[in-house]
């Protein structure tokens, strides 16, 4: 068995099979050229061939893998496919009708779960860690999407907390709580950091844009002048607290950084 099942591979998972769906379907439904097809069949093996492998993987360490609304996601999947190929592609083309009610529900579905999928990853490698009456019980919830007081019962405060935060992260839960989490842009990242924190890293990450700012400025300065050893110490000072801002900021997101170790400890050693 190998060390650690990562939350980046569970994402990964939910990513490829997005990806192969999405695939597939355009490949028997809206491609009509053999070229483009074989294009599409090509990237749809590789793709099964990394699902495969991590699929495999997950089985090797018992961890089970399921999905918020898998269950309704697999009726919806049904209803489609009994309605065969022409009358989907013109429910397609008319953007109308009872089948296209159900693709787009489907759709939603499965693009709530891509958006969410690192917290999802988490969430999946945490309920792995509860004993097997727990864990079915919470899996079933989970892919009925609904989770009720019963579905956690038995579980400890501990882990119910974190249960409950990731799953008010993915919507699956609502609270009115003053400590709630809220969702920032860092980047191109989006992390989770507790209300409290929220005016902190906003301050933070605006002042860091303001010296980047300034740091690009001197910068394109040095290209053209010699700097005097005034400009040069004004430049050292705005250096070292654009560095001291970054330190900052590394300290208000430590918690949210660290969560990927700490979930994926616990998936193998709790």
């Amino acid at each position: 068995m190998e060390d650690v099942i990562t939350p980046k591979e569970i994402s990964k998972l939910i990513e490829l099979r997005k990806l192969r769906a999405e695939t597939e379907f355009k490949k028997q439904i809206l491609s009509d050229a053999e070229e483009e097809a074989e294009k599409m069949k090509a990237e749809v093996e590789s793709m099964i061939s990394e699902i495969n492998r991590l699929t495999d993987k997950l089985k090797r360490a018992n961890v089970i893998f399921a999905l918020p609304n898998e269950s309704r996601i697999d009726e919806y999947n049904a209803e489609i496919d009994s309605a065969g190929h022409k009358e989907v592609h013109n429910a397609l083309k008319s953007r109308t009708g009872h089948v296209y009610e159900l693709l787009l529900k489907r759709g939603s579905m499965i693009k709530e779960n891509f958006n969410n999928r690192e917290d999802i990853a988490k969430l999946v490698l945490l309920a792995n860690t509860l004993d097997e009456e727990q864990k079915n019980r919470f899996f079933d919830s989970l892919r009925s999407g609904v989770v009720t007081d019963s579905s956690m019962e038995g579980i400890d405060e501990t882990r119910k907390g974190n249960l409950m935060r990731l799953m008010k992260r993915i919507g699956f839960v609502s609270s009115n709580d003053e400590h709630d989490e809220v969702l920032v842009d860092i980047g191109d990242r989006k992390v989770w950091i507790s209300k409290e924190k929220e005016k902190d890293i906003l301050a933070n990450l605006e002042n860091l844009r303001a010296l980047n700012s300034k740091i690009q400025l001197k910068n394109a300065e040095k290209q053209v002048k010699v700097f005097s050893d005034e400009e040069e110490k004004e430049f050292a000072m705005i250096q070292q607290s654009y560095l001291e801002l970054l330190k900052e900021k590394d300290g208000l997101l430590k918690e949210f950084e660290n969560e990927e170790k700490e979930f994926s400890y616990k998936v193998l050693r709790t």
